[in-house]
This record gives structure tokens, sequence and C-alpha cells, in this order.
């Protein structure tokens, strides 16, 4: 799943971007490439706020474990306790429903219903999976993190 959803927002696809002194910096949906962009100040924090408010890096970052866009006060999160900046979210409990969800939706034997592709099913399930947890702000968070049994 995470590797459709990082083909769907590949760099000749849909990726976030953010206007930088005139030009256009297209941004990477992994981490290291990221964070070897040097951004620092406004620059980060707008690149931060591209990635949080695009819908398919949204989904790509729920399902990634360790999470390093998480929030440091972000609720319904797991947290390593060998390694507490290593953070993620809850999926796994929902990692059943999650998978059966998004085998229906690529289903290429059903047909079209109500003008639902395949590729606007999975749109579709990108743009709702991750919306109620991940686009939270902050603020909005009253919980503390979870942490894992060993």
């Amino acid at each position: 799943m995470r590797r459709r959803i990082s083909w769907i927002y590949g760099d000749e696809k849909n990726p976030a971007k953010i206007s930088i002194e005139d030009r256009e910096l297209t941004l990477p949906y992994d981490w290291a490439a990221f964070k070897a962009l040097n951004l620092e100040g406004s620059e980060r924090e707008l690149a931060l706020k591209a990635y949080y408010q695009h819908k398919d890096h949204s989904a790509w970052r729920y399902l990634s474990k360790p999470n390093p866009w998480m929030h440091r006060a972000a609720s319904y999160v797991c947290v390593n306790p060998d390694n507490p900046a290593e953070r993620w979210s809850t999926f796994k409990e929902y990692s059943s429903l999650i998978s059966l969800l998004f085998l229906a939706a690529q289903d290429e034997e059903t047909a079209a219903i109500n003008g639902y592709t395949v590729d606007t099913r999975i749109e579709h399930f990108i743009i709702e999976k991750p919306h109620p947890i991940i686009l939270k702000e902050p603020s909005q968070n009253k919980t503390q993190p979870q942490l894992l049994e060993k």
C-alpha cells in the first residue's frame, strides 16, 4: 500500500511543492531527502505545512513506522520505548481494516459504481483514511503518547 501511495506521490505525479524566492521547489516524500534540502526557519515551516496539507503524503506518513514527521505534541501515537524519537501513528490497530478497504478500492473486477473507477476509489481511500488522525492541528491533541510494551 505504501508503494502504491509513493508511486502516486512520485516526483512526476503529484508531489508537494513550495515557492521560495520565485522558484518552485518539489518536496521529496522521503525524510532523508527532505533533511538533505537543509531548509531552515520559515522555509522549513512552509515545507512542513505543504506536507501536512498534501493528501497523498499524509496517507504515506500515516503508514510510516517510524514517522519522522510526527509532531512532538501529537496524540494517538506509539513511541518506541528504546528510542523515544521514533514515533508513529496507531495504525497497527486498524491495519486489517485498512488493508481490506485498500484491497476493495483497487479491485479491478468491480465495475465503476456512481462514477467511482479504480483510480477514483483509491484517490478517495487516500483522502479519507488518514484525514481524522493526521490532519489535526497539534493544539487539538489532548492526550499523551502511547508507549509500546517491550
